[in-house]
């Protein structure tokens, strides 16, 4: 071979190490902007998908803040962002264990997060409509709430307890309380005391703590078995001063006593969902639908009866609301207000009319306010977390009962003054995450 022929040879081998060194620096040089730009694109949708859990994650906590009834079922898919093809969504779910209690279980949410009793969290999931990915906003949140009315259960006229129960909060009395079965009064956010404004009859253990008062302005029989409390028998301080009970619509009467929570009917009348129903019997689905419900002639629900969505049912006119079918279940609280409205007399300075009943077999576990401007009678389980109030009459328990203190909320028409709302709550946040 020629010395021309093996330097050509030569040269093309050197050309196509070049050419090859050559391709490979163009390759990586575009595959490393591809794979930049990927990155880049990815980070876009990455921080897209924060923002839309973030908005999203906003307006429930902003709900939970509003006491809104529907704040616990969070927030459904939602659209957030769109670009041309590019949807980004949002959705929100809520593990309310808020209102658990001493000893009660923690809950899992769905993404793995324990939740303590006493507190709630909100998972808000951020996801593009044509892309399989998601990111995640985790916040869980403590309520720190006091109403304006702080009593699980008050009454105008007297309270027996019949059977044995529980009560989560304080409780206050016009005329007389009876515990004529073991009971245990228990405090929560330190509120869980017992307040008479005439006798109270200990027939039965009662058991509370020592940070706990149980004070009557007059006698109080049995003492000996009150565990741990701070008895005080003819008590002379403002606990135990009466309830006004003279149809004030606001906070405070006229002499600054304290006043039973009294709605304004003339507003929870004029609710823009209001519904009127002539029926006295309901035998049907009652499909409640975040509405006010109103049974001017008072209603028995039958047996036949059911409930469907969340709002309020009123009686008026001094006409009854009686209950033969349970509303809610052990494992399920139903969240409804119940209002039986009386008839003032101003003579006497009283309601008449206006009673609550559970008759026969019929339990009774509601969340929400239950108010009556005449007595609330119960002949089996009862258990209410919220506020339960007796205006002019009684309160009587024939069976296991639980008193759970919650506020009264602010989305029933009519008790706007008595509400926790907005401005008078404060939501402490706990933990803020993204994932």
């Amino acid at each position: 071979m020629s010395l021309k022929r093996k330097e050509r040879g030569l040269s093309i081998a050197m050309t196509l190490i070049i050419l090859t060194i050559l391709v490979v620096i163009v390759f990586a040089i575009a595959a490393r902007g591809i794979y930049g730009l990927r990155a880049s694109t990815l980070e876009k949708r990455d921080r897209i998908l924060f923002y839309a859990a973030e908005a999203g994650m906003q307006e429930a906590l902003l709900n939970y803040k509003r006491n809104s009834s529907d704040w616990s079922s969070g927030i459904p898919l939602k659209e957030i962002w769109r670009n041309g093809s590019e949807i980004a969504r949002c959705q929100v779910s809520v593990t309310n264990n808020q209102q658990a209690l001493q000893g009660a279980a923690s809950l899992t949410a769905p993404d793995g997060t324990i939740v303590p009793p006493g507190l709630c969290y909100f998972l808000s999931t951020g996801s593009f409509a044509n892309y399989p990915i998601t990111k995640k906003v985790g916040v869980m949140v403590k309520y720190s709430f006091l109403g304006t009315f702080n009593y699980a259960l008050a009454a105008g006229d007297k309270i027996s307890f019949n059977a044995s129960s529980k009560i989560y909060g304080n409780i206050k009395s016009n005329n007389t309380i009876n515990f004529e079965a073991a009971c245990e009064v228990i405090s929560v956010k330190g509120q869980g005391n017992v307040f008479c404004s005439k006798d109270i009859n200990v027939n039965a253990k009662l058991e509370m703590e020592t940070s706990q008062f149980c004070r009557a302005r007059a006698d109080i029989t049995g003492a000996s078995k009150i565990l741990n409390a701070t008895v005080v028998a003819y008590d002379t301080s403002a606990d135990t001063l009466p309830f006004s009970c003279e149809a004030a619509t606001t906070m405070a009467d006229s002499t600054g006593i304290e006043s039973m929570p009294n709605p304004d009917i003339s507003k929870l009348l004029a609710s823009a969902t209001l519904v009127e129903h002539t029926e006295t019997t309901w035998d049907k689905e009652l499909n409640l639908d975040s509405k006010v419900h109103y049974f001017p002639n008072g209603v028995t629900f039958g047996n036949k009866s059911s409930y469907k969505g969340t709002g309020s049912i009123v009686t008026g006119n001094g006409t009854n609301m009686v209950f033969e079918r349970s509303l809610g279940d052990s494992k399920s609280y139903y969240p409804v207000n119940l209002v039986a409205l009386g008839n003032w007399d101003a003579l006497t300075k009283k309601y008449s009319g206006g009673n609550i009943s559970f008759t026969g077999g019929s339990h009774c576990f509601v969340n929400g306010l239950v108010f009556a401007h005449g007595s609330i009678t119960t002949n089996s389980t009862f258990a209410v977390q919220g506020t339960v109030i007796a205006y002019s009459g009684m309160v009587s328990t024939s069976s296991q009962a639980d008193f759970i203190f919650y506020p009264i909320p602010v989305f029933c028409p009519g008790f706007e003054a008595w509400s926790i709302g907005p401005g008078t709550e404060r939501v402490d946040i706990i933990s803020w995450q993204r994932k």
